[in-house]
Parts: structure tokens; sequence; C-alpha cells
């Protein structure tokens, strides 16, 4: 059995553990498409290898992390989160990373309000994934370093998340054994806000203390959200 953890205020945080294997998602289905429409998308539209590495180390403290931002018009019910990344190391998950971690932040400006390790609790929801839960779905190309990561909050938490209308910020990664061990974040050419990444303690880059918006060619991150729109 797993367990989780809730607490509720005025944000949700959930720390979810388990044990068997993990689920593939073309071996599992746990929430009928069917009963879902896409709320948001941002496709891998973008040549193979545009990416940027999102990751916490606990061991020697680095870390980098990236958000981009969706919008809700209405109010929703989020069921499902799909995001498209890439396993350089082309090693198995449990070797890779020990947990995969979700937050989502309030709009501040066009950029998250706060970061994973600011020590407010500023997110509005936080749901961290032990990589040894048979419900973390993840998608691997053994012929490519494809590795995309689908997460039900259905089945995690055996309830969706309730958003109400606005800007959040998504923010995604793992929580890897070893430094030169990431999961890279695949990039989208969708036009929508600019994505962000930070590297609070500067280790990795001493400019980027604060979110800093991504520049280049491509300047969205890829990733899906499923549920429902209400009316």
């Amino acid at each position: 059995m797993g367990k989780i953890f809730l607490v509720l205020k005025s944000l949700i945080v959930l720390v979810v553990f388990g044990f068997g294997s993990i689920g593939h998602a073309q071996e599992q289905n746990p929430v009928d498409v069917g009963l879902m429409e896409v709320i948001w998308y941002q496709p891998v539209d973008t040549p193979r290898f545009s990416s940027f590495y999102s990751f916490f180390n606990r061991q020697d403290s680095t870390a980098n992390f990236l958000a981009d931002n969706f919008i809700l018009e209405q109010p929703a019910r989020i069921e499902r989160i799909t995001a498209f990344g890439r396993n350089v190391r082309q090693i198995s998950i449990r070797e890779l990373a020990t947990i995969f971690s979700i937050r989502i932040f309030a709009d501040d400006n066009g950029r998250p309000l706060g970061h994973p390790l600011d020590g407010n609790d500023s997110h509005i929801f936080a749901l961290d994934v032990s990589t040894d839960n048979n419900s973390l779905q993840v998608m691997e190309s053994y012929d490519s370093d494809e590795m995309n990561v689908i997460i039900s909050l259905t089945e995690l938490i055996g309830e969706p998340l309730v958003l109400e209308s606005g800007v959040y910020w998504l923010c995604l990664y793992f929580d890897t054994r070893y430094l030169e061990y990431s999961w890279y974040w695949r990039y989208s050419g969708a036009k929508s806000y600019t994505a962000y990444y930070i590297s609070p303690y500067g280790r990795l880059n001493q400019h980027a203390r604060e979110w800093n918006a991504l520049s280049g060619s491509y300047y969205n991150l890829a990733f899906r959200i499923e549920g429902m729109i209400y009316d």
C-alpha cells in the first residue's frame, strides 16, 4: 500500500510513495480518455535535442528548475498531466532519480510566484511521487532518449485538482541520484508566455538565482494538461 500525506490550508501538498514497477503508458490507462478533454497543450514540434534539464540533487544541493504557464479561461478539473522529455543517459528511471515532483504556482506579473526551494510554501499545489510508485507512468523509447512522464492525479491522489480561472505556472523536475544524470524537458514551438528557469543556489548559474526567461529559438516547454473545463 502507498502512503499519502495531505495538508490542506491555502495550498495542497502531497507526498506519494508506492511499491512495484513503473507503469508504462502503453500498458496502463487508469482514466478513460473519453471522459477528459485537452485543457492546455504545447506539443513537441522542435528538433530532438532542443531541451533543458530540470532537476534537484540533494547530495550536493544543486538544482535547476523550469516552469511554463498555462491559462484557464474558466474553472477546470485537472486529471492528467503529460510532460515530454528526454533521458540523455538512457538509464532506467530508478537509476536516474528517486522522486518526480510537480509544483504549480500562481502568476506574479508574468513569472512564477515562488520556486520549489524558497522555503515559503508559495506553491498552490505540490505532488512528490516516488519512482517506485506503479501509478507513475513513464513512456520510454529504447531506440532514442525519449522519456515522457504521465501523471494521473485521479490515480495518485484519488481525486482531480480543481483550479479557478487564471494564469498558473507548471514546474516539473526529478530528484536525481547523481548530478550528471538529469531529465531534460523538451522545448515546444508554442506561442505563449515565455518559460522561465531558476538555479536557486547559484551553483549552475550565478545569474539565475531568480527566475530568468528562456531565450533562443524556442522559449516554451512541451506538456499537455487534460481534464474537464467547467461551464
